[in-house]
């Protein structure tokens, strides 16, 4: 007898989602990237039966489908762009346009930065449907911005039905998710402090991005209360926040290195060596804990030495 696959939902529930589907997983039952997101997307696209059939076939006007030109390749920051363009218009037919992006992985990092924005504050009238296996395979910059629903086991004979049933009806209370969760406030330090400790990878990688994003704005105060706020956690939790950090940190320094090469600009290769100066400094901060140096001490002088500006040499 076959099962459903098992969901959780974490992250924001605006009209930005990441399906995380395992490519093995689903070539034994039969789940396809592009037929399943083209389901999803008929759903949200119009209530209209013969608009939803249109939009499974990936012929609805609304429906705007973007993946790499060939089959080994990336998803460029050209292709973003045409996308952004169209974002400003009207539905031509349905009740809102959704842009799907079946392979998310293969966004380059200029093609994602792009989308940053858009992706956290879409157009009225506009929504987007990203499907990856892993949100790993994600940058975490764009994940941050994604509400997730995470297929964790398919049994046998699972087709794209039970994922397309509990999509769009599972908000805040949903498996893996509480309203406490959904409700987390990543503007406060209270909140960001939670969402770095918390047991999900998605909530806490949401939470890292966000924390660098006030590091780099040298957003002092902020980073500060941060600080305090995760010293009250136990040695556990701020070895996970730390763990998440110095992963979304890292994610950073390879996304410039390899966006730059080895002949990135002067503000690059300052902002470039920041990051790593950061990593190594999570690293000591790690250590430092573990020879019980004082919780807030270290964390403290982690954040506002992160924050410091950069002198010339």
């Amino acid at each position: 007898m076959s099962g459903a696959p098992e969901i959780r939902q974490t992250g924001p529930g605006g009209a930005s989602t990441l399906y995380l589907i395992d490519d093995t997983l689903a070539r034994n039952v039969g789940i396809d990237r592009l037929t399943t997101g083209l389901a999803l997307a008929a759903r949200h696209v119009s209530q209209d039966p013969s608009q939803q059939h249109a939009a499974r076939r990936g012929v609805h006007p609304d429906v705007l489908l973007l993946e790499p030109a060939t089959s080994r390749g990336k998803i460029g920051i050209d292709q973003v762009r045409e996308i952004l363009r169209a974002a400003q218009f009207v539905p031509e037919q349905g009740e809102r346009r959704v842009c799907l992006i079946p392979q998310a992985e293969r966004l380059t990092p200029q093609a994602a930065n792009a989308l940053l924005k858009v992706l956290e504050e879409p157009p009225r009238g506009m929504m987007f449907l990203l499907v990856a296996a892993h949100a790993q395979d994600v940058l975490p910059t764009v994940l941050s911005r994604l509400r997730v629903v995470r297929t964790t086991s398919v049994s046998d004979g699972v087709t794209a039905g039970p994922i397309l049933q509990q999509d769009g009806d599972a908000g805040p209370g949903a498996e893996g998710e509480t309203e406490a969760d959904a409700a987390i406030d990543l503007r406060s330090a209270a909140g960001l402090d939670r969402a770095l400790s918390h047991s999900s990878y998605e909530i806490r990688a949401r939470g890292a991005a966000h924390a660098m994003e006030a590091i780099e704005r040298k957003d002092r105060r902020s980073v500060l209360a941060l600080a305090q706020s995760l010293a009250k956690r136990d040695d556990a939790e701020i070895k996970s926040a730390l763990g998440a950090l110095m992963q979304h940190c890292a994610a950073l320094l390879r996304e410039d290195v390899r966006r730059t090469g080895g002949t990135a600009p002067k503000a690059e290769r300052c902002r470039q060596r920041k990051l790593a100066a950061l990593c190594r400094a999570i690293d000591e901060a790690q250590r430092a804990l573990w020879v019980y140096t004082p919780k807030e001490t270290v964390l403290v002088r982690l954040f506002l030495d992160a924050t410091e500006e950069e002198t010339d040499t």
